[in-house]
C-alpha cells in the first residue's frame, strides 16, 4: 500500500514537473540577470524582472491563429503580481524575421500591447490607464521587464510660443 502511494505521488510530480507552463500562454520566463546588469538600472523603472521570451509561444499563437482565423490570445505574466491577457488586434510584417504584433489588454480601454520581434530579440510596450510597462533586450538571450514610473521623468519644458 505505502508503495502505491509513493508511486502514485511520484507520478503526479513528474506529470507536474513535464508539464510546461509557459505553453499555457505565458509568454515569459525567469532568468537571471545577465553579468554586470543591475535591477535598478533604469532611473524610471519601479521595477525589473530578466526573462527570456518564448518566441516559439508567440510564433506558434500567430500561425494557428491566422490558419484557424480565431482570435489570438498571450498571456503577458509581466511580474508574479501582474498578469494580463493580451489580445492580437493586427500583426505586421516588419522584416523577413520579424513582425510586429498589436493587441490590447482584455477589458481594459485605452490599453495597447505593441511587440516587435526580429529573430530571438524583442521590444515591447504595453500601456494601461496609470500603467506602463516595457520590454528591452539587455544581452545574451535575456531580456527585462520594467515597471515604468511616470513621476521619475524630468518635467516637461514650457510649450514654444
Amino acid at each position: 500500500m505505502i508503495y502505491r502511494l509513493r508511486g502514485l505521488v511520484l507520478c503526479l510530480l513528474l506529470l507536474q514537473a513535464c508539464t510546461p507552463t509557459q505553453k499555457h500562454g505565458a509568454l515569459f520566463i525567469q532568468a537571471n540577470a545577465p553579468e554586470n546588469m543591475s535591477t535598478r538600472s533604469k532611473p524610471t523603472a519601479m521595477r525589473a524582472r530578466f526573462v527570456k521570451v518564448d518566441f516559439d509561444l508567440l510564433e506558434e499563437s500567430v500561425s494557428v491563429g491566422n490558419d484557424t482565423g480565431s482570435q489570438i490570445a498571450l498571456s503577458l505574466n509581466l511580474f508574479g503580481d501582474t498578469v494580463y491577457q493580451a489580445t492580437l488586434d493586427s500583426l505586421e510584417q516588419n522584416a523577413p524575421e520579424g513582425f510586429a504584433w498589436i493587441g490590447h489588454i482584455d477589458g481594459v480601454e485605452y490599453s495597447q500591447v505593441t511587440l516587435v520581434v526580429e529573430g530571438d530579440v524583442m521590444s515591447g510596450n504595453i500601456t494601461l490607464p496609470g500603467s506602463i510597462y516595457q520590454v528591452r533586450y539587455v544581452g545574451e538571450g535575456i531580456h527585462a521587464i520594467y515597471q515604468i514610473d511616470q513621476s521619475a521623468f524630468p518635467p516637461e519644458e514650457p510649450p514654444l510660443p
